[in-house]
């Protein structure tokens, strides 16, 4: 019975890294990397860094000179390529860890109707829960940009 456990956990370890998953660790480790670049490029092109700034002045925006020319919308772009960026990635990674269980349930079912409508089932599953990762990282990352004046 020992044995059977420390079996299963191995393989449940190996779960992790394979099918194709290592990629998806690696793309997000990648888009981690970029998101933190991204807030420190953000917290330093801050008008708020500049002592002379008063907020609700109207005069959000970067004050540095080398900055000045990336409008509000290019900001809001970049956080919401980030967000959808790293919402799709953590619904691959959760459908690549997921994939022995929806195998096992797919292959209990003869009918091959059945399976459609389950794999149909789990891609809008896993779709919408894309979508709740995208739109909370989008207010997160919007909510930055809101305090540190980029954005009015």
């Amino acid at each position: 019975m020992f044995r059977n456990r420390r079996h299963s956990s191995r393989s449940s370890n190996q779960r992790l890294i394979s099918n194709g998953s290592v990629y998806v660790w690696i793309s997000l480790i990648i888009l981690l990397l970029l998101t933190v670049a991204y807030s420190v490029l953000v917290y330093y092109a801050s008008p708020l860094r500049d002592p002379s700034f008063q907020p609700n002045s109207g005069n959000a925006g970067s004050l540095l000179p080398w900055l000045q020319g990336i409008r509000e919308s290019d900001w809001i772009r970049g956080a919401t390529v980030l967000a959808g960026l790293l919402a799709s990635n953590f619904a691959w990674l959760l459908w690549q860890l997921n994939q022995p269980q929806r195998l096992r349930l797919l292959a209990r079912r003869p009918r091959s109707r059945t399976k459609l409508a389950i794999q149909s089932l789990f891609i809008g599953a896993y779709a919408g829960i894309g979508f709740v990762f995208f739109a909370g990282l989008w207010i997160l990352f919007m909510g930055y940009l809101m305090v540190q004046w980029l954005v009015d």
